[in-house]
């Protein structure tokens, strides 16, 4: 068995910001293959943020303030370690991060000033999780690897793994997911 931890919102679940989700095939793929134990996360929620909630942002001081101008630092951090405990706890392979987001962008987050502009920076769990020795990666390069190791184990007549085995995929991740 691999546990993996995913942002609950690319499981499909409506915990962002806006309410919504984003579901994202790959993720969800993995979900359905035998032997995968995913454990969604969402540090925003766990941390007490309302679902829908004003769009945060990181500014350049690190803390993570709303649209409304709220400070929600508080909040991200609390939601951040609940989840790292639960993590630790499960003994996670690895976790898919939405990107983007200021909880759980891995190599990406927006600006900090509500213009949509994005800078190199990670989220404020992905952050914690890798000072914790936990895997983080994108959804896109989530992706990336998973269609690389799909190809790789790919039986000719359908293109599908020959033998899914999710113990050895969460370890050819970790030994090939370089920082995002």
């Amino acid at each position: 068995m691999a546990t993996i931890a995913v942002s609950a919102c690319l499981l499909g679940e409506p915990c962002r910001w806006d309410g919504a989700s984003k579901p994202h095939a790959g993720v969800l793929a993995l979900a359905a293959q035998a032997g995968v134990q995913v454990i969604p996360i969402c540090p925003e929620v766990a941390g007490g943020l309302p679902t829908p909630r004003a769009a945060s942002e990181i500014q350049h001081s690190r803390r993570v303030i709303t649209s409304e101008g709220a400070d929600v630092t508080e909040e991200f951090a609390l939601g951040a370690e609940r989840c790292l405990q639960q993590l630790e706890d499960e003994h996670v392979a690895f976790a898919v991060l939405k990107e983007g987001s200021p909880s759980c962008g891995s190599t990406r987050i927006y600006d900090g000033t509500f213009s949509g502009v994005r800078i190199d920076g990670e989220g404020v769990a992905a952050q914690l999780f890798r000072q914790h020795h936990i895997l983080v990666i994108s959804e896109e390069r989530f992706q990336e690897l998973y269609d690389v190791y799909l190809a790789k184990m790919a039986d000719d007549a359908n293109g599908q793994p020959a033998c899914w085995d999710a113990e050895e995929f969460a370890l050819w991740v970790q030994n090939n997911a370089q920082i995002d």
